[in-house]
């Protein structure tokens, strides 16, 4: 060899899996081939004058043995500091996106249960922006799950951070290349929640007869107790607090304080039902207007009006079966004959039915009078929102 070139004919003996392929770039008068993965392939003659094989890949499927400038966790933590955040040991950004580009596609949702500062959200984020690491347009979702008390310091402030801009120093930004999106975060009632919201009801002549029998006591305790003397209490769902279902509160613990926090109900029972909801309509007020007498006796004709006493709030989805279910939230009052008579002329101003086939299952929160249908032996058209709720919470049976 001189000059990188044979000076004498060159026989090439071969058992490796590439043999055919060289022959074919031999062929194709040393000009690249393509193999069977679609991939462009040639060969050079290295110094030793082996013959070796190069590939251009087209994705980012191959994962390299060493990953190299992929940022760092002391980089890492310099970038949370210039956010005025302070985190130890972060994962470093460029790593995450490499690794999710390579092994998601472009609409896949991706879960962090340890989410810690939030790099795996960060990271989903530059992507969706920046799309420098896929040749489509990334659209992919993320879910960060975290029990640490740094989540309301830490991870929804970088979250938010992120999102507003690309740059910052000393906690304040130093540009606007943000970006659009919308996040929303939710908290599940803990243990210590649980137990901070138990309401024990016990008259002065159960604690003297318990005091003086401790073997009565001892299995009062484990028989009783939970069932009963704590059955009104909110957290395990105080039915007669649904009159008001949007002011439906519990004391939840927030580091060493415990507040008083109202509970969104209505996105509970979304989840609890597991709907897709196809419609959320905002809350609307009226007020109950007599129209005249009617001609049943008993009962009341009403119109409604806006700005009133009575709220409604509706939600249409779909369930996992596919079921079309209608949810109806409503404020009530002592009144249940004019509840009644409200919620009917709701369904009639909102063109409502229940022997229709508009919806599958409607389920309304207090006792009511609408006209029910048996869609089979155990289920019925018009469901209680109460009766569903605690058996969705609290029936485990089947879990």
């Amino acid at each position: 060899m001189k000059d990188w070139k044979t000076t004498s004919p060159l026989v090439i003996r071969s058992g490796w899996s590439s043999k055919d392929l060289l022959e074919q770039f031999i062929k194709n008068k040393f000009q690249p081939i393509t193999d069977s993965k679609g991939q462009k392939t040639w060969f050079v003659v290295k110094d030793s004058g082996a013959p070796y094989v190069i590939k251009e890949r087209m994705d980012n499927g191959h994962v390299l043995t060493v990953l190299r400038n992929l940022g760092s966790t002391q980089s890492s933590s310099n970038m949370l500091e210039g956010m005025g955040i302070e985190f130890s040991y972060p994962k470093p950004v460029p790593l995450i996106q490499y690794l999710i580009s390579a092994m998601t596609e472009h609409t896949d949702t991706i879960i962090d249960f340890f989410a810690g500062s939030g790099t795996t959200g960060h990271a989903v984020i530059n992507l969706n922006k920046n799309n420098e690491q896929d040749e489509k347009q990334s659209n992919r979702k993320y879910i960060l799950v975290e029990m640490g008390d740094y989540f309301d310091s830490v991870t929804k402030p970088r979250i938010q951070k992120v999102i507003y801009s690309d740059d910052w120093k000393d906690g304040q930004p130093i540009s606007r290349q943000g970006s659009s999106h919308i996040f929303k975060y939710i908290r599940l009632e803990s243990y210590e929640d649980t137990l901070n919201n138990l309401e024990l009801k016990r008259t002065e002549e159960q604690i003297t007869l318990l005091d003086l029998n401790p073997e009565l006591r001892e299995q009062y305790m484990l028989t009783y107790l939970l069932d009963k003397e704590t059955e009104n209490s909110v957290t395990l769902l105080n039915i007669d607090k649904f009159k008001n279902p949007f002011e439906y509160k519990l004391n939840i613990a927030q580091g060493l304080e415990t507040k008083v926090t109202t509970i969104d109900l209505v996105e509970t029972f979304n989840y609890l039902l597991g709907i897709e909801v196809v419609r959320n309509e905002k809350r609307e007020n009226y007020i109950a207007v007599d129209d005249n007498e009617s001609d049943v006796p008993g009962s009341v004709k009403l119109s409604l009006s806006k700005n009133g006493e009575y709220t409604f709030k509706e939600i249409e989805g779909r369930t996992q079966s596919g079921e079309r279910v209608l949810v109806i939230w409503r404020t009530l009052t002592d009144d249940i004959v004019k509840d009644n008579a409200v919620l009917d002329t709701y369904f009639l101003k909102k063109k409502y039915s229940t022997r229709d086939f508009e919806f599958d299952r409607i389920y309304v929160n207090g006792d009511n009078n609408l006209q029910n249908l048996k869609m089979d032996e155990e289920r019925w058209k018009v469901v209680l929102i109460e009766e569903e709720f605690k058996k969705l919470m609290f029936d485990v049976q089947a879990v």
